[in-house]
């Protein structure tokens, strides 16, 4: 299978989809007045599980993976694991979730990053999870489903998106429109920033409420 990448290269954002057209049409709203970067990626192998194990019995030893990450497929009848507070990026800041999640080391909080099409269902990597969602009703459903287990950060480019977000309970909007930055970094600060912020308010409450109950 082939996939598409546009990339706005002056904030460095980038989209993917399975088809040229999809990231061009991305790249007419999102790269304004910006260079337009455009790349295909192409599927190297496919191989069964038993072909995996076959060779990774004749490969050198860097193909050891004990010490990698373990990527799970969530199964539509599994639960999400409960987390304190859940932070989404939407398809505009995809890849930013890795690098957040490496700056952001408690253990109460956890990554969503909109992927859009391509995934038929949730994948798992450490904190970090990567969603399909086909429009912003997808991604609304899923606000709604983390909301039942915690705070919900939501980081968007989309004013839409960002107002119906807002219009519901345990969930903080962060609309970030185009441009907002000068460029990656300076954005991904932002955000790192922001969530040490809420984490930190939320310390608080936590340590409030144990007064509270331990003057009870």
């Amino acid at each position: 299978m082939e996939e598409y990448v546009a990339s706005c290269l002056r904030r460095q954002i980038e989209y993917r989809a399975n088809t040229f057209l999809d990231v061009f049409i991305w790249a007419i709203s999102h790269c304004k007045n910006e260079d337009v970067e455009i790349y295909r990626r192409s599927l190297v192998a496919r191989l069964t599980w038993k072909e995996v194990k076959a060779l990774a019995e004749i490969l050198p030893s860097q193909t050891q993976t004990e010490n990698k990450q373990e990527t799970i497929v969530i199964k539509d009848s599994e639960e999400i694991e409960e987390e304190t507070i859940s932070v989404i990026f939407d398809q505009m800041y995809k890849g930013f979730a890795d690098i957040v999640a490496r700056e952001i080391n408690s253990r109460n909080i956890c990554f969503h990053e909109i992927v859009g099409r391509g995934l038929d269902r949730p994948i798992r990597q450490g904190r970090i999870y990567r969603q399909p969602a086909r429009d912003d009703y997808d991604i609304i459903r899923l606000i709604e489903q983390l909301t039942e287990k915690g705070l919900v950060i939501l980081f968007t480019g989309d004013k839409k998106l960002a107002n119906q977000a807002s219009m519901l309970d345990n969930v903080i909007v962060e609309y970030i429109p185009p441009g907002e930055f000068t460029g990656k970094e300076m954005a991904l600060r932002y955000m790192v920033e922001k969530i040490q912020e809420y984490l930190g308010r939320k310390e608080q409450e936590e340590q409030h409420q144990r007064r509270g109950r331990g003057k009870g």
